[in-house]
C-alpha cells in the first residue's frame, strides 16, 4: 500500500480504495432517535454511516459532495489522501442575473455559488428572498441542463413555479403536483412527490431523479426524514444546492444535508445580512421586536404530565388561551394583517371557533382553497388567518403586521422561519411583530419557553413583556435564571 489512499470523485460517487477500515469507521454522523416512551418523548443517540464499506476488496463509497468530509476525517485520523476528483462542472453565468432586481443578500448568494463553483448550501434569513435565490441558481446554470426544483409544500412549490414562470417567459417551467403534472426542462415539486421520479410515467418519460443535471432544494433542512432518504442516491447532479434559514435539526439529522450537499458556500445571520444591505443602502432583514404575554391556566399542572398531556392542558383545554388572544385581537388595528399559527388541527378548529372572524387554513384541506385564502390575504381582501400545522416556512406573505405563536415548542426551525412571516411591507421594510405566549401554569412549559426567547435573544431580537415582573417572582416553582437577563419587565 502507497503512502496516499487514492479517492476518486465522479458525477455519481466518492470511492475509497484500500481504505483503513479506521477510515471508514469515521465516515458517520450522530442522529438523535426521538421515541414516546410512557407518555414522554425521549431521545437516544445513534451513529449513522453515509459510507458503504466492503471489507473483502477495502473499498468505500459515499456522495460526492461528502468529499471534505472524508478530507476531514482523514486528516483526523493522520491519512493522507490522493485525490482524482473527475468531476465536470461547466462555469456558471452570473451575467444573467440583473443584479438591479435582486436584494444585496441574494446577489452575495449567487456570486459566492458563482465563484465556488460547486454544490452547496446557502444559509440566509427568513424573508432574504428565496424565492429570487431559486430563479437565479436557475439563470446561472447552462441553459441544456434539465433542472429540479423541490420544495416541502405544495403552496411553497406552487409560489416558486410562478416566480419561475415570470422570470424565464421564454420557456415553458413544469411542475409536478398531486392533480396537476406538466413537463418542462425545468422541473417544479415538493418533496413527498420525489417517489414519482423513480417510478411510473415521470420516470420512464425521461424524468427520473438521475436524469437532472442540477437540484435546488429549498427549505433543505427539511430533507432528512425517513421517508425521503432512500431516493437521495437516486439523484446524479452536476449541482446541488440546498437553501435554508435554519440549517440545525433537533435530531441533527442535518448533518446528512452537509453529506448530499456538501459545505455551506455562504451563511449569513439576521447582523450579517442586515450589514449586507446597509451597505448597499437597503431596508428589510432586521432583529424583529418580540413581545411576550403570560399563558395563566386555572391551576399548576401536574409536573408528572407527559409533554402531550401538559400542552393539552396549557392550550386544547385551557379557556385562558382563547380569552388572551380574544384580548390581543381586540386591541389589533383593524387594518392589520394577522397570522395566529397553531401546531395541531385541533386547536386550531377550538380557535376558530371562537375568532370567527379569521379564516382557517390547515394541511387537510385541497391545495386550491389555501392557495385561495393566500391570494386573498396578499391582496388585502382578509386580513386574519389562522393556520395550523402550514405556512410556518417558505410562503411568501409580504406585509404582515402580526405573527402571533400558539405554540410549546422552542424549535429554531419554527421559530425563526414563523417570525418571518412577519418580515416586510410592499417596500421591502420590515414593520412585523412577532407575539408570543408563555405558558406559566407549568414549569417544564415554562422552561421551554424561556428555551424559545433564548434563541430569540441569540438572534439579537428584541424582546419585551407584557406582564408585570412580580408575576413571575410569585410563580409556583423555580424560575429560569435567564429569564431577567432577556429584556426588562414593566414594574407595574
Amino acid at each position: 500500500m502507497s503512502d496516499s489512499i487514492p479517492v476518486t470523485v465522479t458525477r455519481s460517487s466518492l470511492t475509497i480504495r484500500e481504505c483503513p477500515p479506521e477510515l471508514a469507521d469515521a465516515l458517520v454522523y450522530v442522529r438523535q432517535n426521538v421515541s414516546f416512551d410512557q407518555g414522554n418523548f425521549r431521545t437516544t443517540p445513534e451513529r449513522v454511516s453515509y459510507a458503504h464499506y466492503e471489507a473483502q476488496t477495502r473499498t468505500c463509497r459515499t456522495y460526492p459532495n461528502a468529499l471534505h468530509l472524508v478530507e476531514a476525517a482523514a486528516r483526523g485520523l493522520r491519512l493522507a489522501l490522493e485525490i482524482n476528483d473527475q468531476r465536470l462542472r461547466p462555469p456558471l453565468d452570473l451575467s444573467r442575473v440583473n443584479q438591479a432586481e435582486y436584494p444585496a443578500v441574494c446577489y452575495q448568494a449567487l456570486e459566492t455559488v458563482a465563484q465556488a463553483r460547486s454544490s452547496g448550501i446557502v444559509v440566509a434569513p427568513a424573508g432574504a428572498g428565496t424565492t429570487l435565490l431559486v430563479c437565479g441558481l436557475v439563470r446561472m446554470l447552462p441553459r441544456h441542463f434539465k433542472v429540479l426544483v423541490t420544495a416541502d409544500e405544495n403552496t411553497v412549490a406552487q409560489q416558486i413555479h410562478a416566480a419561475l414562470a415570470a422570470a424565464l417567459s421564454e420557456e415553458k417551467i413544469g411542475i409536478h403536483m398531486p392533480r396537476r403534472s406538466e413537463r418542462g426542462r425545468i422541473m417544479v415539486t415538493h418533496l413527498d412527490a420525489l417517489k414519482d421520479f423513480v417510478q411510473g410515467d415521470l420516470a420512464y418519460g425521461g424524468y427520473a431523479l438521475r436524469e437532472f443535471d442540477a437540484w435546488i432544494c429549498d427549505e433543505v433542512h427539511r430533507l432528512p426524514v425517513p421517508g425521503r432518504i432512500p431516493f437521495l442516491n437516486q439523484f446524479r447532479p452536476t449541482y446541488c444546492w440546498g437553501l435554508t434559514a435554519t440549517p440545525v435539526r433537533a435530531d441533527n439529522s442535518h448533518e446528512l444535508n452537509s453529506v448530499v450537499f456538501g459545505p455551506a458556500l455562504l451563511a449569513k445571520s439576521s447582523d450579517g445580512t442586515l450589514e449586507i444591505q446597509a451597505s448597499e443602502g437597503e431596508k428589510g432583514i432586521v432583529p424583529l421586536r418580540v413581545f411576550v404575554f403570560p399563558l395563566l391556566t386555572p391551576r399548576p399542572l401536574a409536573e408528572d404530565l407527559s409533554f402531550y398531556e401538559l400542552t393539552r392542558a396549557a392550550y386544547l383545554q385551557n379557556p385562558a388561551l382563547v380569552a388572551t388572544l380574544k384580548g390581543i385581537n381586540s386591541n389589533l388595528p383593524e387594518a392589520a394583517k394577522v397570522l395566529v399559527c397553531a401546531d395541531t388541527v385541533r386547536l386550531g378548529i377550538i380557535l376558530r371557533r371562537q375568532l370567527p372572524q379569521y379564516s382557517f387554513v390547515h394541511g387537510r384541506q385541497k391545495p386550491e382553497y389555501r392557495q385561495d385564502v393566500l391570494k386573498r390575504l396578499r391582496a388585502g381582501e382578509i386580513r386574519r388567518v389562522l393556520c395550523a400545522d402550514i405556512w410556518s416556512e417558505g410562503i411568501e406573505v409580504p406585509d404582515l403586521d402580526y405573527v402571533i405563536d400558539c405554540s410549546a415548542k422552542p424549535l429554531p426551525s419554527l421559530i425563526i422561519p414563523r417570525a418571518g412571516r412577519a418580515n416586510r411591507n410592499a417596500e421591502g421594510q420590515r414593520r412585523g411583530l412577532y407575539l408570543m405566549l408563555l405558558c406559566l401554569g407549568s414549569q417544564h412549559l415554562f422552561n421551554l419557553g424561556v428555551g424559545k426567547l433564548q434563541n430569540m435573544n441569540n438572534l439579537g431580537w428584541e424582546v419585551s413583556y407584557m406582564f408585570p415582573r412580580d408575576v413571575v417572582d410569585h410563580l409556583p416553582f423555580e424560575q429560569a435564571p435567564l429569564l431577567p437577563e432577556l429584556g426588562a419587565f414593566p414594574t407595574g
